[in-house]
């Protein structure tokens, strides 16, 4: 029995509806076949349709046909023609009239942490030398341990000559790592964070903050973005420096290059987007990034309280008064980050305000200032500074 042929789509007569499957591409892409709607010499498509295709809804009139949401074709970007012979509907979307869609360049998501067992190791350096009659026998060593619990570890540095032996305790401390959360706990010898008006010291205490360092490969500062459209699937080519740094599929529609892997300092990005057909466009922008910045939303911050070390490397167990204090740095946008610290001792207090921020495409600025009070009266500090490199 011969296949019956299948029906042509015939304009419906005034008010009355007339439906149809139909075969269809939008910019020549296929999607699902779907059911449309004629009525007065309008085509009518299913308004989920159009949603799940990418198209953007907003601003687009919605009729209810046969109690479903329909919109209208031929108007607000939503050009379409119907080839009868194959029953096709081909839609040709303005780029504007399609949902923006974003593409990491750099590929930022983490597998899972593999947690510690137990275990141990040592490290050491040695150095033997003799001179003059005289030999000298140096090393430095440490012990480590670790464990789910955390990990702990002390290093000692000892020397041997004619005239003695001597042995010095330099560092112990027992870490417990969160790298989910990116941050740590250290209890024992440390160093504090500098911050605005202050230096970094060592200490013996317990500090508390950011650990970027327990998520290796973790980006901290802002990566450029690079803003395209496309009538067509595409391919973007990402260029640093010239250099060719990857490539990616485009949908039709507005996109969003994001997080391309960059040196800090000035630079240039360049994306070079060619359509299915051979036409290529290409977008160009500077950028000027620094480890100073932090991206957008992302903070960094560390708390330490103890007691101030003395003779570091000298002396084993000598500890002075005591000490607090506070960093808090958190990115405010892509070009500007902000900062606060303060420094407590039973003789000085110290608190400073910072800021770092980009001139696009030129250079770092930084602008601080702190105050402080002590036994012999108040003092202040402002700090500017500009940095450029690349």
């Amino acid at each position: 029995m011969d296949a019956a042929p299948i029906a042509e789509v015939q304009p419906a007569a005034p008010d009355t509806l007339q439906a149809a499957w139909l075969a269809v591409t939008m910019n020549g892409v296929a999607q699902a076949d779907v059911m449309v709607q004629r009525r007065q010499g309008r085509v009518y498509v299913p308004a989920d349709a159009l949603r799940r295709w990418g198209v953007e809804m907003a601003g687009l009139a919605i009729v209810e046909l046969n109690h479903q949401p329909y919109v209208a074709l031929g108007g607000d970007g939503l050009a379409y023609s119907i080839d009868e012979s194959t029953q096709a509907l081909a839609l040709s979307i303005a780029p504007a009239r399609l949902v923006a869609t974003s593409v990491q360049a750099r590929r930022t998501s983490h597998g899972a942490v593999a947690r510690s067992g137990w275990g141990g190791f040592v490290n050491y350096d040695v150095l033997a030398d003799r001179s003059y009659g005289a030999s000298t026998v140096s090393g430095l060593f440490e012990v480590g341990l670790f464990s789910p619990l955390g990990s702990g570890s002390t290093t000692v540095v000892a020397r041997s000559s004619g005239s003695g032996a001597k042995v010095v305790r330099l560092d112990s401390a027992w870490t417990i790592d969160d790298p989910d959360r990116l941050r740590s706990l250290r209890i024992g010898d440390s160093i504090s964070r500098g911050g605005i008006g202050g230096t970094p010291l060592r200490f013996g205490g317990v500090q508390f903050g950011r650990s970027f360092e327990t998520q290796p490969g973790y980006v901290t500062l802002p990566l450029p973005s690079l803003n395209g459209s496309a009538a067509l699937p595409s391919v973007a080519d990402v260029y640093v420096n010239n250099v060719l740094m990857g490539h990616q599929d485009v949908r039709p529609g507005p996109f969003a290059i994001t997080d391309v892997p960059v040196v800090s300092g000035a630079g240039q990005v360049s994306l070079v987007v060619r359509d299915m057909l051979g036409r290529q466009t290409t977008i160009s922008q500077s950028y000027y990034t620094s480890p100073e910045l932090l991206r957008a939303g992302l903070d960094d911050y560390s708390a330490e309280a103890g007691f101030a070390r003395r003779d570091y490397g000298t002396r084993s167990f000598d500890y002075g008064s005591f000490f607090a204090s506070a960093t808090y740095r958190y990115g405010l946008s892509n070009t500007l980050t902000g900062e606060a610290h303060g420094e407590l001792t039973p003789s000085i207090q110290q608190a400073g305000v910072a800021a770092d921020f980009v001139v696009p495409g030129v250079a770092l600025v930084s602008l601080g200032g702190a105050a402080s009070h002590a036994s012999g009266g108040v003092g202040a500090m402002l700090s500017a500074a500009i940095q450029r490199s690349g």
